[in-house]
């Protein structure tokens, strides 16, 4: 009988590592940032998911042990119904034939301190108190075994058995081709994708057969399999998934407020307007009167009003017209290019290559407003690269936020969005730049407090 995850129990952690700048030898694998973020799409989809999007963590190209240890670490204990841990990226052997996953800065001479090793993953994965235990590795692995090894493809797999975890993975000997040529997704992944996204509800035997059958019939080699102490009958997608995480990226994301939210966000500023524009009348009409001081009261009082309330009239009319015209609809715009925001005659733009991460972080009053209003102050922000030149516009954030190198491009009330509609659009474009939860952004970035992010 197919069985799901209990979703507040379970818990997912996909790492992908697709660089290495300290192993040239090891061939950088693109497709990577793809695998994980459609992964968790389908894994955290409102229809046909089984995951809590929160409950996903997803680290990409991790620089080592310290950033990934207590994500690995904190997830592995949280689990207790079911634990989905997924890596891909290059699997390397030592020359004792120990194997390691590696992660941005490994070094192939210097495995046991620069990568993950297996047996410290197994021995984490055994500890867990979760039911059932995932273990999908999206990796080739090569290095020097030695004579005694014997046979190097029953070495591996016999290293991949860890007691009571369902553990399939594209290991074999032979390296074959991660991401075939005019493909989004390693060839392993994107067979995984395909059976996860099926019609009906696909349990882990069923979709091992799938991608086997898959990979058999494009000639790749065929994925392995290990069962130990647990059942094949959990599915990890409903199906079928929404569109969101079935359909290809999009071109371009727009996000901007309904009718009645772009009415509510243009009634403050032309209410201030307004009371401006009584504040400056007055004084505009005093400075007229004191030019007319040897006039009567009555009569300068009766010119300045004359000719300084249709200006002033003129100006707030103007304005109301500027901040309620089209144009001045808040707008969020999302492509491969840039991430942008615009409003009016203002607005700020920040190409993807100038982005170290993008994330939703709290304004900076955030704590000083009500429950129901701190979603609409939460800031779309961006931390830029040290060379990035810095836009002459921030939103919502602290000087604290901006000495860090983060910069606030909107914030959620201005779009009219959720956090969800926002982190959905940001999945198509910003890879392994999104940052999904505060947890993240404290791992990511240290010198960010807890009342910051």
């Amino acid at each position: 009988m197919t069985r799901f995850p209990e979703t507040a129990r379970s818990r997912a952690v996909l790492i992908g590592t697709s660089r290495f700048p300290k192993a040239p030898e090891l061939p950088s694998i693109p497709a990577v940032a793809a695998n994980l973020n459609a992964l968790r799409q389908v894994l955290t989809d409102p229809a046909a998911g089984t995951i809590t999007p929160e409950l996903c963590q997803v680290v990409s190209d991790p620089a080592d042990m310290q950033r990934l240890g207590p994500i690995l670490s904190n997830t592995i204990r949280e689990a207790t119904d079911v634990l989905l841990v997924y890596y891909a990226g290059h699997g390397l052997l030592d020359d004792k034939g120990r194997l390691y996953l590696s992660l941005a800065e490994t070094e192939p001479s210097l495995l046991r301190y620069t990568a993950l090793p297996l047996d410290t993953l197994r021995e984490e994965l055994a500890s867990s108190p979760a039911a059932i235990r995932i273990l999908i590795l999206d990796c080739c692995f090569s290095g020097r075994a030695i004579e005694a090894m014997g046979d190097e493809q029953g070495l591996i797999i016999g290293q991949l058995e860890v007691a009571g975890t369902y553990t399939l993975t594209s290991t074999t000997a032979n390296a074959p081709s991660h991401a075939p040529s005019g493909e989004p997704y390693t060839a392993f992944t994107g067979a995984l994708l395909q059976a996860l996204r099926q019609s009906e509800p696909q349990t882990l035997d069923a979709i091992y057969q799938r991608v086997a059958q898959s990979l058999a019939a494009r000639g790749l080699p065929r994925p392995q399999r290990r069962a130990l102490n647990t059942a094949g009958d959990l599915a990890l997608a409903r199906g079928p998934a929404s569109a969101a995480s079935s359909s290809p990226a999009h071109d371009e994301v727009r996000l901007r407020p309904d009718t009645a939210t772009a009415a509510r966000n243009r009634r403050q500023p032309m209410a201030i307007g307004g009371v401006g524009t009584l504040f400056f009348g007055w004084i505009f009409t005093e400075a007229l009167r004191a030019g007319w001081a040897n006039w009567s009261d009555w009569l300068s009082w009766l010119v300045s009003l004359l000719l300084g309330i249709p200006v002033l009239l003129f100006l707030w009319l103007f304005g109301a017209a500027l901040f309620a015209s089209e144009r001045n609809v808040a707008t969020l715009v999302l492509n491969s290019a840039e991430i942008s925001f615009g409003r009016g005659l203002g607005g700020v733009r920040v190409p993807w290559t100038d982005i170290s991460h993008v994330g939703l972080m709290r304004w900076s009053v955030h704590n000083r407003v009500r429950q129901p209003h701190q979603e609409r102050l939460t800031v779309l922000a961006v931390r830029l690269r040290a060379e990035a030149p810095v836009p002459k516009t921030s939103t919502g954030l602290s000087k604290a936020h901006r000495e860090l190198g983060y910069v606030g491009i909107c914030t959620l009330g201005a779009i009219g969005a959720d956090r969800r509609s926002v982190l959905t659009a940001l999945e198509c474009f910003a890879g392994p730049r999104l940052v999904r939860t505060p947890r993240e952004f404290l791992h990511i970035d240290p010198r960010l407090s807890p009342d910051m992010v």
